[in-house]
């Protein structure tokens, strides 16, 4: 479906929010998707997924919750170090019969993305129980429509799609209800819609009192055009009503995103290979600069383009090639460390990002140990230019 119309500021959000969204987490789940298979009714249902810090600062846990009453977490609430491990204890009240399929999401630090770990399984009845019939007819508990957007309700106004790859397809539906004394209709020509989505409504109107719902469906294919990175994202869309007040009603859809490249795509990408990606330059005097050349080599079929390459702090600066890189040649990312005022182990890093369809993301390491000597200064260079 085409974008009709974007408010200036709603454009910017949605800028910002991609752009957030590629920053790596700090955190690494040992397992993201934990499947129980066929489990008997009533049986203990739980599962610990244990992760590690993989930044250099200290991580807390802020808050982690379930998509349901029926999953119940647990986790670390102590300060975790880097290099450190964490746990989260998921339980699942394996009362309820049929397939089941949830999700945890894990906030931490000051992040407002989640990481998202999933629950799944299938409770089968107790061996030997015998149906009984009904003394009294059981009823369907009602929809708790409590989200008001003008004259209707919504029962939610997020929803989680689980983890999508470039090659499916998932739709979510978002129930709601006219709780005026008017007819409300929904207009088609008033959507705001990012791409990848696309918007169904059940009814054109709805009388006062009636229940309805929209289907927002996710094309991964799409979002592969789009060029979505890989990893958690949350799309934003929008529709009118007639309504004179509150006309417009904005939903979210989160989820987790995975290209899949064909084997053409595999072939013909650009290939970064690093001569290395760890370098220790041993000791240095306070005050010196340690230079290094990571040198690479394209080792595909496509030019290779660096779209950044970003220090972990400010006393790293890097350079990286002011081209492309054809196939076959071979350049450097320049890294230059100024130690004044640091002593002792120093420990830095340098995020590259390239074209590579299979490598996008490669991170380098130099390690150097500063000491002090008052009567000299100077610049020792390591690797070669």
């Amino acid at each position: 479906m085409k974008l009709k119309f974007i408010p200036v500021f709603i454009l910017l959000s949605f800028l910002s929010l991609g752009l957030f969204a590629q920053n790596p987490h700090s955190i690494e789940f040992n397992e993201t998707t934990h499947d129980f298979g066929a489990i008997k009714q009533g049986d203990k249902t739980a599962v610990t997924f244990t992760f590690t810090n993989t930044s250099k600062v200290p991580v807390t846990l802020s808050n982690v919750k379930a998509s349901c009453g029926c999953t119940t977490p647990k986790w670390t609430k102590e300060e975790i170090a880097p290099g450190k491990t964490g746990e989260i204890h998921v339980t699942y009240n394996s009362n309820r019969v049929g397939a089941f399929n949830k999700s945890v999401r894990v906030n931490y630090n000051d992040r407002t993305d989640p990481v998202m770990v999933y629950i799944k399984g299938k409770v089968d009845a107790k061996p030997g129980a015998v149906a009984k019939t009904p003394q009294i007819k059981p009823t369907v508990p009602a929809i708790n429509y409590g989200i008001p957007r003008g004259a209707l309700a919504f029962e939610k106004n997020m929803e989680n799609v689980k983890n999508i790859t470039s090659n499916d397809v998932q739709s979510v539906v978002f129930r709601f209800k006219n709780t005026s004394n008017s007819p409300v209709r929904i207009l088609s020509n008033m959507t705001e819609i990012e791409p990848g989505l696309s918007f169904q409504a059940k009814d054109a109107v709805l009388q006062p009192g009636q229940e309805s719902w929209v289907k927002v469906t996710v094309d991964g294919k799409v979002l592969k055009k789009n060029k979505q990175q890989n990893g958690y994202f949350s799309k934003t869309l929008a529709f009118s009503t007639d309504e004179k007040n509150g006309a417009r009603k904005q939903l979210s859809v989160n989820g987790t995103y995975k290209r899949v490249f064909t084997a053409e795509e595999k072939a013909n990408t650009p290939v970064i290979e690093f001569e290395t990606v760890s370098v220790d330059g041993g000791k240095i005097i306070e005050g010196e600069k340690f230079v290094y050349d990571f040198k690479f080599k394209n080792m595909g079929k496509a030019p290779l383009e660096i779209s950044s390459a970003k220090a972990s702090c400010g006393c790293t600066a890097t350079k990286p090639p002011g081209g492309a890189v054809l196939p076959g040649e071979t350049s450097a990312i320049t890294s230059s460390f100024n130690s004044k005022g640091r002593i002792g182990k120093q420990s830095k890093s340098i995020t590259v990002k390239s074209n590579d369809l299979m490598k996008p993301t490669v991170v380098l390491k130099f390690t150097v140990e500063v000491v002090k000597d008052p009567f000299h200064a100077g610049s020792m260079m390591g690797g070669s230019k």
